[in-house]
């Protein structure tokens, strides 16, 4: 009945189970997602491309996938490009005006690991710019759509003052709601907090107990 989600589907099952396993018929499903603009097969296929594992790597096949997916309106292929050109895979050297150029481009589709990576690139410069308000505001973004790693930054940002007025309380709120959503590394600065009684009493059994849970 010309279902992209089941073409999908059934290449992951020809393309990954052992007991189905048919690397041509799970490619032709894939193609199939690729004609009928379905993002998640036409992802799978870029993917594929890029680990080089079913087929020969070829960087810019992954390339014009997620490009097509982009003009879909995916965020995460957007990320991906932006990674790719980060790491050197587009270009002969990491190319960081370009990431930063499709970083901002996931962020613009409301992608929550776009807004992270534009957030540190404008924290440190990467690509040239630093703007340290705008890096908090594109981590605020990210946290309002429960990115873990953005409260953690965000914390960050609060404890050494870093675009904002230095708040050792707020650090505290923004570390508390990272170890909420998994991000285990908040734990080892909530422990600094309470070490050096930075916006708390200082407790070293505090500090001893997110270090342990960390």
């Amino acid at each position: 009945y010309c279902e992209p989600y089941s073409a999908y589907e059934l290449a992951l099952i020809y393309l990954y189970n052992d007991e189905y396993k048919n690397v041509e018929r799970g490619l032709m499903c894939l193609n199939r997602c690729v004609e009928d603009d379905y993002i998640q097969g036409i992802e799978g296929l870029a993917n594929i491309y890029f680990n080089g594992d079913l087929v020969p790597e070829d960087m810019n096949r992954a390339k014009e996938l997620l490009e097509k997916a982009i003009e879909l309106g995916s965020g995460s292929a957007a990320y991906r490009l932006g990674w790719m050109y980060e790491r050197g895979f587009l270009s002969e050297e990491p190319d960081y005006v370009k990431a930063l150029e499709f970083y901002e481009k996931a962020a613009s589709l409301n992608n929550a690991d776009g807004y992270c990576r534009v957030a540190l690139y404008l924290a440190n410069g990467y690509s040239g710019v630093k703007d340290p308000v705008k890096s908090r505001e594109y981590y605020e973004k990210a946290a309002d759509l429960g990115d873990h790693s953005a409260y953690f930054n965000l914390g960050i940002l609060y404890r050494k003052g870093l675009g904002v007025m230095q708040d050792f309380s707020i650090a505290k709120e923004y570390y508390e709601k990272a170890v909420t959503l998994g991000e285990s590394s908040a734990y080892i600065n909530l422990g600094v907090l309470y070490g050096k009684g930075l916006g708390v009493i200082q407790d070293y059994c505090k500090t001893k107990e997110y270090y342990e849970k960390a």
